[in-house]
C-alpha cells in the first residue's frame, strides 16, 4: 500500500488525539468543560469515528489503486499490438493506400503527432493538439484499428490473439478495466469527503476539538503548569486532500 505524507499526517492527528483524550481521562477530577462537544464522550465518539473513517479510507485506497495498477499493466500492451496487427496487415497483399490508412490509425494509438495537417485532411481526421494518450481514447483508437483491419478479408493471422475476435476480446478487456477505475474512483472520493468532514470540519472535526480542548486544558492549569506542558507539545494539523 502506498503511503505518503499525507495520509501519515491524518493518522498521526488521530493518534495526537487520542493521547489528548487519555490525559483528559487521567485527570476527569478537574477535566469538567461546559461545552457538550468536547465532553469526554463526545471525544471518544469523535476518536471512534476518525479510527473507522481512516481504515474505511484505506481500504478504498487500496481498492483504487489496484484497479489503477491492473490497468496500466494491461494498457502496456496495447501498443506493441497495435504494432504487430500493422505488421501482419503489411504482409497481406493489401494496398499501400490501405496500408497508410491502417498506419494513420496506430500512430494515434501510439500517441504520435500526425506530422502535418494535410495528412490529417486526406485521412479525414481532425488536427489535434498534443498526444491522443487518455485511457478511453486509446480504447476507441484501438476499436477503430480492429475495426479497419476486419473490413479487409486479405488480413488473415493465424495467431487466435491477433485475429479480429481475438482482438476485440482484448478490447473488452481494457473497458473492463478501465471501468473499475472509475468504479472504485467514486468510492475513494466519498471516503475522503466524509474524512475531512470527520477530521477537519471547522465547527467539530477532530482538529477543531483538540484545539477547544488545549485551550480548556490552558484555562484549568495555566499555561506554565507542568501538567499542561504534557500535552501542549501535541500538533494538529488540517491536511484536508
Amino acid at each position: 500500500m502506498i503511503r505518503n505524507s499525507t495520509s501519515t499526517g491524518h493518522v498521526i492527528n488521530v493518534a495526537n488525539f487520542e493521547t489528548l483524550i487519555a490525559f483528559c481521562v487521567s485527570n476527569k477530577d478537574v477535566y469538567q468543560p461546559g461545552n457538550a462537544l468536547i465532553s469526554l464522550n463526545a471525544l471518544r465518539d469523535k476518536a471512534k469515528q476518525a479510527r473507522e473513517i481512516l481504515v474505511e479510507c484505506n481500504i478504498k485506497r487500496t481498492a483504487y489503486q489496484n484497479a489503477v495498477g491492473a490497468r496500466i499493466e494491461a494498457f502496456k500492451e496495447l501498443k506493441p499490438l497495435a504494432t504487430r496487427i500493422i505488421s501482419g496487415l503489411s504482409v497481406s497483399g493489401v494496398s499501400s493506400q490501405t496500408m497508410e490508412g491502417a498506419r494513420s490509425i496506430n500512430r494515434r494509438i501510439q500517441g504520435k503527432r500526425l506530422k502535418t495537417r494535410k495528412l490529417a485532411e486526406e485521412q479525414g481526421l481532425k488536427t489535434i493538439s498534443g498526444s491522443q494518450l487518455s485511457y478511453d481514447t486509446r480504447i476507441s483508437n484501438l476499436d477503430s484499428l480492429i475495426q479497419f483491419v476486419s473490413s479487409h478479408p486479405e488480413y488473415q493471422p493465424n495467431e487466435p490473439f491477433m485475429k479480429p475476435d481475438g482482438l476485440r476480446q482484448f478490447s473488452k478487456e481494457l473497458k473492463a478495466l478501465y471501468d473499475a477505475v472509475g468504479a472504485s474512483e467514486n468510492p475513494w472520493f466519498s471516503a475522503r469527503v466524509a474524512r475531512d468532514k470527520i477530521l477537519y470540519s471547522p465547527e467539530d472535526g477532530l482538529v477543531r476539538l483538540a484545539t477547544m480542548v488545549k485551550d480548556y486544558l490552558r484555562s484549568v492549569f495555566g499555561a506554565a503548569d507542568p501538567a499542561f506542558a504534557e500535552i501542549n507539545h501535541l500538533q494538529f494539523r488540517t491536511l484536508m486532500h
